[in-house]
């Protein structure tokens, strides 16, 4: 019989994939430490929390178990660029809006000028748009640099952003923005997400919509951007959102976490033959989902 550790994470997913895995057959062990992982090939599942003080011993864990000979699902990339946008836009910016990392504010001054209004201010950190500003004016912008290299812009948990600033190009026109999410290189559920009222970002509202079918060349095309993200780096475990800038599709940032069952109803597809067919399962059914993706030797 497979054997697969998963993690004891604070929210429950280790706990959850543990359960499912006994229901089908496969043998799940929990752990809490990375020493209790073998130095081999088996497959590893840990869910990483987005609070930045579990998050940052996720990190750790994830690091210490990259060392090691097994399977990390999310990999250890994955982990890398969790709630890291600066560090995302390193890697991916070929597939996202122009930004600029800036880190005096001599360099913010230089690159004001060349800044179109409105822009995205963005923390490297924080889930949910909890941590990204639109600016407005050159006013704004001149508070975010006397902040940002000062005494700092306040941030969600009682954070603070300190000694650097992330501008990225705003994109207009978009009430919406797309959720893909995308497992096992193959399996992928799509949720259309509202913008909040008050600021034209999707992430943290409450207002979205599954996508039920493949009935568009625009969802083919989403799908398969975003699959071409996940095989260029070998994602296993990957959410991603993008929006449209004018007529093309740019990535805003990527994800290991998500509320698990906010997408319940959400339809997962398949990548096979060469096409995205449905499958009978939905959100809800997740971790039965990896089981059988585990089980069947489709994370590689």
């Amino acid at each position: 019989m497979q054997v697969v550790y998963a993690y004891r994470d604070s929210r429950g997913w280790g706990v959850r994939l543990a359960r499912a895995g006994r229901q089908r057959g496969l043998a799940v062990h929990l752990f809490s430490q990375a020493d209790a992982v073998p130095d081999r090939p088996v497959p590893v599942f840990v869910h990483m929390n987005h609070h930045p003080d579990l998050r940052a011993g996720d990190k750790q864990l994830m690091a210490r178990l990259a060392e090691r000979r097994v399977l990390l699902i999310p990999t250890a990339l994955e982990a890398e660029l969790y709630d890291d946008k600066v560090r995302q836009y390193r890697l991916l910016h070929r597939y996202m809006p122009p930004s600029w990392h800036l880190v005096t504010r001599e360099q913010a001054r230089a690159v004001l000028p060349t800044m179109p209004y409105p822009f995205v201010s963005k923390a490297a950190t924080g889930a949910a748009s909890s941590n990204v500003r639109l600016v407005r004016t050159p006013a704004e912008a001149e508070r975010e640099i006397a902040l940002a290299f000062g005494p700092g812009i306040p941030l969600h948990w009682a954070q603070r952003q300190r000694g650097y600033l992330f501008w990225q190009r705003f994109c207009p026109d978009n009430a919406h923005d797309w959720r893909v999410t995308i497992i096992a290189g193959r399996y992928a559920f799509v949720v259309r997400r509202l913008n909040r009222e008050a600021v034209p970002f999707a992430s943290g509202g409450t207002r979205f919509e599954p996508v039920e079918a493949i009935d568009s060349p625009f969802v083919v095309n989403l799908l398969n951007q975003a699959l071409q993200v996940v095989l260029a780096y070998g994602f296993l475990l990957c959410a991603m959102d993008f929006v449209l800038d004018r007529g093309a599709l740019r990535l805003l940032e990527t994800s290991v976490g998500w509320p698990f069952q906010k997408f319940a109803s959400a339809r997962f597809f398949v990548w096979q033959g060469g096409a995205w067919r449905p499958t009978p399962y939905r959100e809800a059914h997740l971790f039965e989902l990896l089981v059988h993706a585990i089980g069947a030797g489709e994370f590689t």
